[in-house]
């Protein structure tokens, strides 16, 4: 694509691409709302965004030529909206561009752009912060579905403190915190069904985090210390 190719070269030739980001990831931002919401053309904008979402080559220059905490600044509150935005239409434009968003947050993950333990330093914390503000994808919470793609990259370790713990000890209890017996909820209204939702794609993401974590990680954070958020969850 020649506009990555023209951005590529831009990158390399000024003295840093600091300018270049903010500018980049607001039109990125502008092209995506715009084909949100425009059913027609929706699939061809989303088509030709992907081409600089997801240039591995052109986000990588990017980050070599920027300084690194406004480009990590920018780049994490970017990744975080996408997900967090709900498209106006529907169809497989709208499908594309979430999809898109996915993969760029795996793409931020590879070793020769943001790498796994910058994204776990920055991006990780953002995407928990922001579960209960997610947009969705197939009837799923979007980013339980990025960080189910992120776990890949991640040590057992960095699994068990920055992904577990974090949702069996805080955001499952507090969301089941909301309902005095959470066992007879009653799922009639729009909070309900959302908070149920939650916990269903929660619990997906801690089965795949379960493939990946050792049997004495398993019993540390899934059972000794959090016995209670385990058989509540099982309960609803």
């Amino acid at each position: 694509d020649r506009f990555v190719k023209y951005l590529v070269t831009l990158s390399k030739i000024i003295i840093s691409a600091d300018l270049i980001v903010p500018l980049l990831l607001k039109f990125l931002d502008d092209a995506s709302g715009y084909a949100s919401n425009d059913s027609q053309n929706c699939l061809a904008i989303a088509e030709e965004l992907g081409n600089i979402f997801l240039s591995r080559l052109l986000i990588a220059t990017l980050y070599s030529s920027s300084t690194g905490e406004l480009f990590i600044a920018h780049v994490i509150s970017f990744a975080t909206k996408q997900l967090c935005t709900d498209s106006a239409t529907s169809g497989p434009g709208s499908l594309q561009l979430k999809t898109m968003s996915l993969l760029f947050i795996s793409l931020l993950a590879q070793e020769e752009i943001l790498g796994p333990s910058i994204c776990c330093k920055y991006l990780l914390p953002s995407l928990l912060h922001n579960l209960e503000h997610s947009s969705t994808i197939n009837g799923r919470n979007a980013i339980v579905q990025a960080l189910q793609s992120f776990v890949l990259f991640l040590q057992e370790d960095t699994i068990g403190v920055l992904i577990c713990k974090p949702i069996l000890c805080s955001i499952i209890p507090g969301k089941l915190m909301a309902y005095d017996n959470p066992n007879t909820i009653q799922f009639t209204d729009s909070s309900a069904i959302k908070t149920f939702c939650l916990l269903k794609d929660l619990t997906i993401l801690l089965q795949v985090c379960l493939c990946r974590l050792d049997s004495k990680t398993i019993m540390n954070y899934y059972f000794n210390s959090n016995s209670g958020t385990i058989l509540q969850l099982m309960s609803v």
